[in-house]
């Protein structure tokens, strides 16, 4: 009895040993992403990057549970809205991706990276700068599969 449960444990660990790898050797080889994975939202541009999609609305900063957006406008001379500041706390953000559903201009998206780590949680504050994100068919790909489509 004592040594058919070893030779048992030998057959298993074996099967493993030789069997096929299930372990990814991170950071050189890395595992594919889920498909309804959401990561940072990023805001959109079209050419350049000093011209944003966004038109200071404040739609995602109301849609946003945890209030990470922070957005500060004011009227330039053609009376419309200027984007003087649009922040996130990504060290509060929960990445639910409210903000890019509610965005009726297409000028959010979330991006696919989830490495963020940092030293000092000062550094997880990011700038209208740091966000922006130039507008390419897989953004918009993703915009698209997490809003569910073109119905805006």
């Amino acid at each position: 009895m004592f040594g058919s449960g070893i030779a048992q444990g030998m057959m298993i660990t074996l099967r493993h040993f030789f069997g096929p790898k299930s372990t990814i050797q991170y950071p050189e080889q890395r595992a594919p992403l889920a498909t309804g994975f959401r990561g940072l939202p990023r805001l959109v541009f079209d050419e350049d990057p000093e011209h944003l999609r966004c038109v200071a609305c404040s739609i995602c900063a109301n849609a946003c549970p945890v209030e990470v957006i922070h957005i500060d406008t004011h009227r330039g001379e053609d009376r419309k809205l200027v984007l003087d500041r649009f922040d996130i706390e990504a060290g509060g953000c929960v990445y639910c991706g409210l903000c890019v559903e509610a965005c009726p201009f297409e000028a959010l998206t979330m991006m696919h990276s989830f490495e963020m780590a940092v030293y000092n949680r000062d550094q997880l504050f990011w700038t209208k700068e740091m966000l922006a994100l130039k507008a390419t068919p897989e953004s918009e790909a993703d915009r698209i599969r997490i809003v569910g489509g073109n119905e805006k």
